[in-house]
């Protein structure tokens, strides 16, 4: 089982981001919603503490915005609920201004062994274009530090931003790849209500659009190549094997729990008979509210785990299914032929320049991953 975390204070709000967070340095907040963290975590021990718990990911947000006391606190609590393991992979989200030798060396001292830094660009240009409030020197010096404390680095960068081009994109990779062993890539999307999609309707903000986004991406994966990585995902990137173990499990399907606002689970529930064999498992998903003060009041009023007011969807067998193919084909090594079924056929007919045969599976190339949505809508 994988754990989530996630820690919805930024030092600002990026234009582009319609993910949970927000702008707070108001010490009562965090210290409530910290709380109430804390009290899911705890019920949800008592329910599933002696679960296998094979990685944890502080996301946001910013976690590394956390005072050192104030990350302790929660991390002492999934400890006390959870049997945590040694060595697993622990990965803290951070960003480049948001950290610095004090607290990388305290990451540490946890048993944090993992490092995700939202570069996101190493234009100054773009930079202040989405609203980061770090600059191109800051990120390269960030990371040199990173690098003196953690041996498992990962950077993010976004393509597809106003001033990106083929050289820009070449120049920071290049800039990067041999300090780091993971890269994640993302095409830039202009989500409805964010300030970036205001800046770009109103004409003050030009970003490139899906055409010039693929051919960015594209030769993003070109120099990542190049310099060794292997695209393992759809968006991600590692060199000498250093995938993200979180991660690879959102993909495989393995059954990970959220904790905090609007954080999401996949719980798979086994249904015993009188012998303790297993009859059948229930696939349900849950996802946290993301009103702030309802979560404080579920974090009050819950005596249960279950009593915090979630979203549910039970996944019958169709949902499963379809999942298990989406998510299998994003990733490098394929899905299996047995699972596909007469599928098969229809991958090899319509998309053959698009897939590789590996025998048992089939997995998509890179202009396949590229292209992954039209060939779902063929054959789900």
């Amino acid at each position: 089982m994988k754990l989530y975390i996630h820690i919805p204070f930024c030092k600002s709000k990026c234009f582009y981001c319609d993910f949970k967070s927000f702008p707070c340095s108001e010490d009562y907040a965090i210290f409530d919603y910290l709380n109430g963290l804390n009290r899911e975590i705890e019920l949800a021990g008592k329910v599933y503490g002696d679960r296998n718990i094979t990685s944890i990911y502080f996301g946001g947000g910013t976690p590394s915005l956390l005072t050192k006391e104030q990350f302790e606190s929660v991390f002492s609590t999934i400890k006390n609920s959870f049997n945590i393991p040694e060595n697993i992979e622990i990965t803290v989200e951070c960003n480049p201004e948001s950290v610095d030798e004090d607290k990388l060396t305290f990451f540490s001292s946890q048993g944090v062994n993992r490092i995700s830094l939202g570069v996101q660009s190493l234009d100054d240009r773009n930079l202040k274009a989405i609203g980061r409030v770090h600059n191109c020197k800051t990120a390269l010096e960030k990371i040199d530090i990173v690098k003196k404390h953690f041996d498992n680095l990962s950077v993010d960068f976004i393509v597809g931003l106003p001033y990106d081009n083929n050289a820009v994109i070449e120049d920071e990779i290049k800039a990067v790849a041999d300090k780091v062993e993971h890269i994640s890539v993302y095409m830039l999307s202009v989500e409805k209500g964010t300030p970036l999609e205001i800046l770009v309707e109103s004409g003050k903000v030009v970003v490139a659009d899906a055409d010039e986004q693929i051919d960015l991406f594209e030769e993003a994966c070109s120099v990542l190549e190049s310099a060794g990585f292997e695209r393992y995902e759809v968006s991600n990137f590692a060199k000498d094997g250093h995938y993200s173990n979180h991660n690879n499990g959102y993909w495989l399907r393995e059954e990970y729990l959220g904790f905090g606002l609007s954080a999401s689970s996949l719980l798979k529930d086994e249904i015993l008979d009188e012998n303790g064999s297993v009859l059948s498992v229930n696939e349900r998903r849950l996802k946290n509210t993301n009103d702030f003060e309802n979560y404080l009041l579920d974090a009050r009023n819950s005596v249960d785990y279950e009593d915090f007011d979630r979203e549910e969807e039970v996944l019958d067998e169709a949902e499963i299914y379809d999942e298990k193919i989406m998510l299998a084909l994003r990733m490098n090594t394929g899905v299996d032929k047995l699972l596909l079924g007469e599928k098969v056929k229809v991958l090899e007919e319509k998309f053959a320049p698009f897939i590789i045969d590996k025998g048992d599976k089939i997995a998509l190339n890179g202009k396949g991953m590229d292209v992954m949505n039209h060939i779902l809508v063929e054959i789900l």
